[in-house]
């Protein structure tokens, strides 16, 4: 041991895992801290805690009994009263309900103690930075994930409010031309003769929230908005270019 960098004692990263907590379709990302001694399941920063409660739309609950926290020599620190049932996906694996308990963190998020490690019998590989699972919990693939949120929202660029400033005076354009547009009295299919319409089945399909988000990332799709009054005039200007 006469060789070890003296300098390198102490300090250096924390074995982090990036980790994903859910609920009601609803997740958010970040790295969570395994810590051997920590003695206890799972626990959670106060601040995320509420800030997920609210986003997530499940209440936070009271323990049976509050439990003394106890820090460096022994020494009690906090009490735990708290703690609130998210899912947890970690490591390609998901682990539902689990119950984080609440409390003042630090700058850790959520931290991941001894008798969680126990109960899924995980090992740390330290070197590599690897959870190893026994093979009775193999990765499994999410085929139906969360909608990933943010707790703060990220100000908006320079080209997001271009873009909402030529929307806003696209907008008051078009109001402005149906204002002053003529009046067109409105023409019943039936009294017209000789006009053969085509009818094209429209795709339509109710989706879930998840299918919807991953369908918009395709390059193919596009998301619009309309209502019944812009498609009358659409169609009355196209039977006006006929005529």
């Amino acid at each position: 041991m006469s060789g070890v960098d003296l300098s390198n004692l102490m300090g250096g990263p924390h074995f982090r895992h990036p980790s994903v907590l859910s609920f009601n379709g609803i997740g958010f990302k970040l790295n969570s801290l395994l810590d051997t001694g920590a003695q206890g399941f799972l626990f959670i920063n106060s601040s995320i805690a509420h800030s997920l409660s609210r986003k997530f739309r499940t209440s936070i609950q009271k323990l049976p009994r509050p439990v003394t926290v106890r820090g460096f020599q022994d020494s009690i620190t906090d009490s735990a009263r708290r703690y609130i049932r998210l899912h947890l996906r970690i490591d390609k694996r998901t682990i539902l309900n689990c119950p984080f308990v609440i409390l003042d963190l630090g700058t850790q998020d959520v931290i991941i103690g001894l008798k969680w490690m126990k109960r899924f019998q995980v090992r740390l590989d330290t070197e590599n930075n690897r959870i190893l699972w026994p093979s009775k919990y193999p990765p499994v693939p999410d085929f139906s994930p969360p909608i990933l949120t943010q707790l703060r929202q990220p100000p908006a660029s320079r080209d997001v409010e271009r873009d909402v400033r030529r929307r806003d005076a696209l907008w008051a354009a078009e109001a402005s031309r149906e204002r002053n547009s003529p009046v067109l009295d409105p023409i019943l299919l039936s009294s017209r003769r000789g006009q053969e319409w085509n009818h094209s089945t429209p795709s339509i399909a109710v989706i879930s929230a998840n299918a919807f988000h991953y369908t918009m990332k395709r390059a193919e799709n596009e998301f619009f908005m309309t209502n019944l009054l812009e498609l009358d005039r659409l169609i009355s200007d196209k039977r006006a270019e006929r005529n």
